[in-house]
Order: structure tokens, then C-alpha cells, then sequence
């Protein structure tokens, strides 16, 4: 449900862009993008481009005033590598250091049958951690269980996002 408010929400905004914002939007359109599930080449109409970033950036930002003209430069992700832990239906994430300005980590789980398991593409999204100097850490209260863990970087300012990365599978019994 919170997915359809996200859409119906992009849809108003999408709808009130002026005529300007619009074109600039078209032009956005026709960039490369990549699927973060797959890594293939997309070229999305602009109406999709708008709604992709615009539910991102309010998944990221609830409050959040989304920029009416799309970013002027694509996001490259961030340089901060992460690790996962687990310890009893806990799944603990720690970066190697802080996140780049504007940047935030989505923290992705997928529950698997057990820990021999591959994992399928898709993941849930848990959380939106930003890690900063002194809390390098971030603890997911999980059921005990099997999961694959994966992150993947977000532009909190746009709603731009890299291609998630996977981490490892991991046992929290």
C-alpha cells in the first residue's frame, strides 16, 4: 500500500510539471539508464523516468519536496565498502567509513528456504541508513532464519540509485 500512495503521488506531481519541466524530463528520458536488477541498457519514457526517481527519493525522503527537473548528472554510487554479520535474528551492516554527501545505503534482505539457496533478483528493501562517522553500524532485528543480503547506494537528493550489491547469505540461528 505504501508503494501505490508513492505512485499516486508521483502521478499528481508528474501531472503539475510545467510545460519547461516536462521537456526537460523528455530529454532526461532519453539517457541510458540501467536496471539495477539486470544491468541492461533501458531507455524509459519520461513519465516512467519521473515516477522511478520521484518514489525513490520519497521512500527516502517521506516529507521530502522531490526537484521538479530531473538531475543534472548521473550518480556513480559511493565509495564505502560494507560488511554483514549476523548473531541471532540479528543482521548487523557496517561500512568501512561515511557515506559521500547526499549519499544513503539501502539495506536489502531476501528471505531464503535455507542458506544453500541462490537467492532469485529480487530483494526487500529493510531500511535507509546513512553511515556517518561514529555510527558505522547499523543492526536489522530479523526472524531466525536464512537470508541473502545486499545494499545498494541511493542519491537522497534526487532519488537516483546504483545497481544493488550483494553481500553474502547469511544464517541469524
Amino acid at each position: 500500500m505504501a508503494q501505490q500512495a508513492r505512485l499516486k503521488r508521483a502521478a499528481g506531481a508528474y501531472g503539475a510539471l510545467t510545460p519547461a519541466q516536462n521537456a526537460a524530463w523528455q530529454t532526461y528520458s532519453k539517457s541510458v539508464f540501467v536496471n539495477s536488477n539486470n544491468g541492461e541498457d533501458v531507455n524509459p519514457s519520461a513519465y516512467a523516468a519521473f515516477v522511478g526517481l520521484f518514489s525513490k527519493f520519497v521512500q527516502v525522503n517521506p516529507a521530502g519536496t522531490f526537484p521538479a527537473n530531473p538531475p543534472a548528472l548521473p550518480f556513480g554510487g559511493d565509495n564505502v565498502t560494507v560488511t554483514v554479520t549476523r548473531v541471532d535474528g540479528k543482521i548487523t551492516f557496517t561500512a568501512d567509513k561515511a557515506n559521500a554527501a547526499n549519499v544513503t545505503t539501502e539495506l536489502l534482505i531476501q528471505p531464503l528456504r535455507n542458506i544453500f539457496r541462490k537467492p532469485t533478483p529480487n530483494y526487500t528493501s529493510k531500511a535507509f541508513f546513512t553511515f556517518v562517522t561514529g555510527a558505522l553500524s547499523k543492526v536489522l532485528n530479523v526472524p531466525v532464519g536464512a537470508y541473502s543480503v545486499a545494499i545498494r547506494f541511493v542519491n537522497s537528493a534526487t532519488g537516483q540509485e546504483v545497481g544493488k550489491v550483494v553481500l553474502a547469505s547469511v544464517n541469524t540461528a
